[in-house]
């Protein structure tokens, strides 16, 4: 392996580990809001069910993104985004506020690694 493959391949592994870490870290810090809110889902699901449903979809995308960075990774990126839109359209203000971009990131992230990842096309040699 030429010195010009491997960097981006070191690259690919380094950016897939630390959207990992941090995908761990957030289901971590949501899991244990969860336990020390004594959050009910059925509840949630009753009060504002779209914006839980998306929510969630962000933490089903950390998980699977660990296997598919790409479906994952968009899958928290939308989710969250979907999450902002619906809590907009319910409460008519725009969460801010560091919380969403740490969750968001690790999808980020993810799709980055994906992107490096994927097949290239190589251009033809011109004679």
């Amino acid at each position: 392996m030429s010195q010009d493959q491997s960097q981006p391949r070191m690259l690919e592994i380094t950016l897939r580990w630390t959207a990992r870490v941090l995908s761990l870290g957030v289901l971590g810090l949501i899991l244990m809001f969860c336990i020390g809110e004594r959050a009910n889902p059925v509840t949630i699901l009753a009060e504002t069910p779209f914006a839980t449903i998306f929510f969630f979809t962000s933490c089903v995308g950390l998980t699977l993104a660990w296997k598919w960075e790409g479906l994952g990774g968009l899958l928290v990126v939308g989710g969250m985004a979907a999450w902002k839109a619906r809590v907009f359209d319910i409460w008519s203000w725009v969460p801010t506020g560091p919380a969403f971009a740490v969750i968001a990131a690790p999808g980020v992230i993810f799709l980055a690694a994906w992107w490096l990842k994927r097949p290239r096309m190589r251009m033809p040699e011109v004679a």
